[in-house]
């Protein structure tokens, strides 16, 4: 049997991260043995999103005022109630991630204000959330309307622009040029055509002078289709708000097509493909579970991005 282990985390600094909507100007370190970002190098709203178990675009049903409770989860404990919104959204295109559900609920920590006119029902949105072990049961993101003329709107206080994209806000058709470029960085868009998914335990991690760091795995097995051979270390590519995978982290990984060897580099974000609670949060399903997700063909894998419509 595959089983999951995970290391006990604060569920508050957890969490504040998660919910994080501003864009930063960041530079990788590893903090705490997980590679995390910190001021130095350019990142704009594409990475961020990037970063996101879930990007989906639709079409905003409500919001509302809510104060939400974490559910609590690996050795963390509710710290009383939080206040912020509750989106109500309808997807109708998912941009990253699987999606399980034909209606979309996203919390968002605090209550910042938007453009006037801009978070009300009807109005066209990016909706983005992540899911974490300390509140498994609940997305927690936010909204980025988008404008009748492609402006991506923002609340105050709040950045989602790109980089080099000129003055004003940017456009919509702009972000999905960007999001193009880097849609190999998310775990759900590398695992397309690979030739199966193995869970492997983190032993070490250790960073890797001008490349990025260097994970040292322990394999639990295969969890969905098969390959000839195992990595037994992972070579990451530092990204842009990217916090990585720490020791003792169990972290499910695409394996190519054709592979062979004992080490593997990969220039993706594994961050939504650890195991939290026995939740894989980039495909929004339990690790015995992962089936429901993924198709798998003579070609490699397939992620099924929006499981209602099956």
């Amino acid at each position: 049997m595959i089983r999951e282990h995970r290391p006990r985390v604060h569920g508050a600094a957890l969490l504040s991260m998660a919910s994080c909507l501003s864009v930063l100007a960041l530079v990788a370190q590893p903090v705490f043995g997980r590679m995390v970002v910190g001021a130095g190098a350019q990142w704009d709203f594409s990475d961020f999103l990037i970063t996101r178990d879930l990007v989906v675009r639709g079409t905003l049903l409500s919001k509302a005022a809510v104060q939400h409770d974490p559910a609590g989860g690996c050795g963390t404990h509710s710290q009383g109630a939080i206040g912020g919104w509750d989106f109500s959204i309808k997807p109708d295109s998912v941009l990253f991630g699987s999606l399980a559900d034909s209606v979309l609920h996203v919390f968002m920590y605090g209550r910042p204000d938007f453009p006037r006119g801009s978070d009300l029902p009807g109005q066209v949105v990016i909706a983005y959330a992540v899911r974490r072990c300390p509140d498994p049961s609940t997305y927690w993101g936010g909204c980025a309307p988008i404008a009748a003329d492609g402006a991506i709107l923002a609340p105050r206080g709040t950045n989602h622009g790109l980089l080099d994209a000129g003055p004003g806000p940017a456009q919509y058709h702009t972000l999905l040029a960007r999001l193009a470029q880097k849609r190999l960085r998310h775990p759900t868009a590398a695992i397309e055509g690979a030739a199966g998914l193995v869970l492997l335990r983190v032993r070490s991690v250790t960073p890797e002078p001008g490349h990025g760091y260097r994970a040292d795995c322990d394999s639990l097995g295969w969890a969905a289709g098969s390959g000839s051979q195992v990595p037994r270390m992972l070579v990451f590519n530092v990204l842009p708000g990217c916090h990585g995978v720490s020791a003792g982290d169990t972290v499910l990984i695409p394996i190519p097509m054709n592979y062979s060897g004992q080490s593997l580099t990969l220039d993706l974000c594994p961050s939504g493909l650890v195991a939290d609670a026995g939740m894989i949060p980039a495909l929004s399903c339990k690790l015995a579970d992962i089936s429901n997700a993924l198709i798998l063909r003579p070609s490699g894998m397939h992620v099924i991005t929006s499981r209602h419509r099956r």
